[in-house]
């Protein structure tokens, strides 16, 4: 999900994701933010302040769960 929040000094967005066990997250959640950050100031005329990422869940997948239980 994705809330944004308007204040005098731009826009602040919270996005929540759901990332796939293996993925590099630190890098997941900067393109997120920089993505987020672009289409919103291209779409309009505010500025964006901030861009939070929040990881909701890993999925794993049923080899990487079971592989994961083991250790």
């Amino acid at each position: 999900g994705i809330s944004l929040y308007l204040e005098k000094d731009g826009i602040y967005v919270d996005v929540s994701v759901v990332v796939k066990y293996g993925y590099n997250v630190p890098e997941l959640a900067y393109r997120v933010q920089q993505s987020v950050k672009q289409n919103v100031e291209n779409m309009t005329r505010y500025k964006v302040a901030s861009v939070d990422v929040h990881i909701c869940d890993v999925i794993f997948e049923d080899g990487a769960e079971k592989e994961q239980e083991e250790n």
